[in-house]
């Protein structure tokens, strides 16, 4: 199943991707015509992904939800569990996340998923008894993934434009070259990954940093300062997208902790970083403010990223 994530699965989809991306940059345009402002973050950041993973899922156009109610459930869905919030919040998150899930038991139970698709590939997997997959194991697999695929990559994008953006000069380089949007989302991934930290227990009795820890220790990695570390990385606080490590960084994890999906999110974060910068060269923070950011303990990035449009003059 890991493979409808894997480089030639993703090699596959960039035309889709590429086709996501180019109507909802239509829509901000439209925006920006009408009004002069969009807001970023909850415009493309947020939409591409969701559509993105919806058709890799293989969701019916029929079966599908508006596209910013999922993305609303799977922002609940972290919210829920992750953030801290009082009981009324919480109740409020718990039905969108409930709602969440009643969907994905429809999607789970149709019988008319394409057969290169996930939800498709579900359907044939065959447990070790011969039994097909139960719902409730299809429906875990498709909230986490969708959660994933929409939420971290969401954010990744986000960071990425607010950083370009703030960066005199960088925004525009990116509209001339659009080879740097790889190295734009690496140095987000390694600068500010949208997971900024997980939790793990120790196996066994380990010695991290010259600190003995038992089996069975609780460890809260910090993803952010593996990423700042100046062993690591040469003036690590700088913001370099020819930095010559690349790839070297943990904002997918690394060995059998590392996320399947990094290929699609390094592939959704070149296209909409290289697309928006082409085609918005006189893009630019609507104010010189910082703009609000969710500070989950594991999860961190602009909520709301309004931006402003300078059409390029031409002769």
């Amino acid at each position: 199943m890991l493979r409808l994530f894997g480089a030639q699965r993703v090699r596959a989809a960039l035309p889709m991707i590429e086709r996501v991306t180019h109507e909802e940059l239509d829509l901000m345009e439209a925006e920006l015509d009408a009004t002069g402002r969009h807001d970023f973050a909850r415009g493309p950041a947020r939409t591409i992904p969701v559509r993105v993973m919806l058709e890799l899922l293989g969701v019916p156009e029929a079966a599908r939800a508006d596209i910013a109610t999922v993305a609303d459930w799977t922002d609940a869905f972290i919210g829920l569990f992750w953030g801290r919030t009082d009981k009324d919040r919480q109740r409020e998150l718990a039905l969108q996340v409930a709602d969440f899930y009643t969907w994905l038991c429809e999607l789970a139970a149709r019988p008319d998923a394409p057969e290169d698709s996930l939800l498709g590939a579900l359907a044939k997997v065959r447990m070790p008894d011969g039994s097909p997959v139960p719902p409730d194991v299809a429906v875990a697999v498709c909230s986490n993934l969708m959660v994933a695929g929409h939420v971290t990559t969401s954010q990744m994008i986000s960071t990425a434009v607010h950083r370009a953006l703030e960066t005199e000069g960088q925004w525009r380089a990116l509209g001339r070259d659009p080879g740097l949007a790889e190295g734009w989302t690496e140095e987000t991934l390694r600068r500010e990954p949208s997971l900024t930290a997980w939790r793990r227990i120790t196996s066994r009795p380990v010695t991290l940093g010259g600190v003995d820890l038992p089996e069975g220790a609780e460890l809260l990695l910090l993803f952010t300062s593996a990423g700042t570390d100046p062993e690591a990385h040469e003036e690590p606080l700088r913001i370099c997208p020819m930095r010559a490590e690349g790839r070297a960084h943990l904002g997918f994890g690394l060995g059998r902790h590392r996320c399947p999906g990094a290929e699609l999110a390094r592939a959704e974060g070149r296209v909409v970083l290289g697309a928006a910068a082409a085609r918005f060269p006189g893009l630019r923070l609507a104010s010189a403010d910082r703009p609000p950011f969710l500070e989950l303990v594991s999860f961190r990035a602009p909520t709301r990223l309004d931006v402003t449009h300078t059409p390029t003059r031409t002769a």
